[in-house]
């Protein structure tokens, strides 16, 4: 089971150095087989050192560190109902079009707001900035629900730490539809180092110099490309 992060805890994550735990499972082993394939008076003292020392060391690194796991499980907690708006309207059947198929995406965003960063699992970049979308076509426009979390302040308890955006755009309003990528750097807060990110963003632009109606991360796929295709179909 995951632990219950504490608000704001996951400033922890992105700063934490995953160092003390294996610190100390190191002394803790260590210590162990030296006690009992050693044959000096050493082999006695050394150990009745590692051991406390490796055993410390190994419970305070457990008991702060935070997994990808931890950090997951509470997101997926603030997102749950994000597309609600939509997805319990008591006309959706009729309304939203069964094709265009619906599109969902999850993406970091590394764009203004993003300022902590790491390397997870299979050394992908994050950002503390976590953006979920649902979008939905009806006839005349498309419906977008999306979730801003901040993994830096969110607080299941209190359920907050997130914003929601999104709401409907009419194709009649839209000039085009675009996916925007484009590569960057930056620095990873716990090691200070510079790490090379990837943005994709999905872009609405408003009809006749209007400006941009919508810009959100988003996952950089078929699915996305082809909502973009789709979108400029109907606009």
């Amino acid at each position: 089971m995951a632990k219950k992060i504490r608000k704001q805890a996951g400033r922890l994550y992105f700063s934490q150095n995953d160092i003390i735990r294996p610190l100390g499972g190191f002394l803790l082993v260590a210590g162990l087989v030296w006690f009992y394939v050693g044959f000096s008076y050493a082999s006695y003292i050394g150990p009745c050192i590692m051991v406390p020392v490796g055993l410390v060391l190994f419970i305070v690194g457990s008991s702060r560190h935070i997994s990808d796991n931890d950090m997951t499980g509470e997101c997926e907690h603030l997102l749950e109902g994000y597309d609600k708006a939509v997805t319990d309207m008591e006309d959706y059947d009729r309304m939203v079009l069964k094709q265009p198929a619906d599109v969902a995406t999850t993406a970091y965003s590394f764009g203004e707001g993003a300022a902590f960063f790491k390397k997870a699992k299979a050394g992908a970049v994050i950002s503390d900035i976590l953006v979920r979308s649902h979008f939905f076509f009806t006839k005349e426009a498309l419906l977008v629900c999306a979730r801003r979390v901040s993994l830096t302040n969110m607080d299941v308890e209190s359920g907050t730490g997130f914003t929601d955006v999104g709401g409907r755009f009419a194709f009649a309003d839209m000039g085009a539809c675009r996916i925007e990528e484009n590569t960057g750097t930056v620095i990873l807060t716990n090691s200070k180092k510079p790490a090379t990110v990837h943005r994709c963003e999905l872009i609405i632009e408003g009809k006749d110099g209007a400006g941009e109606l919508l810009r959100l991360p988003v996952g950089n796929n078929m699915d996305m490309s082809n909502l973009c295709e789709a979108v400029n179909r109907l606009i």
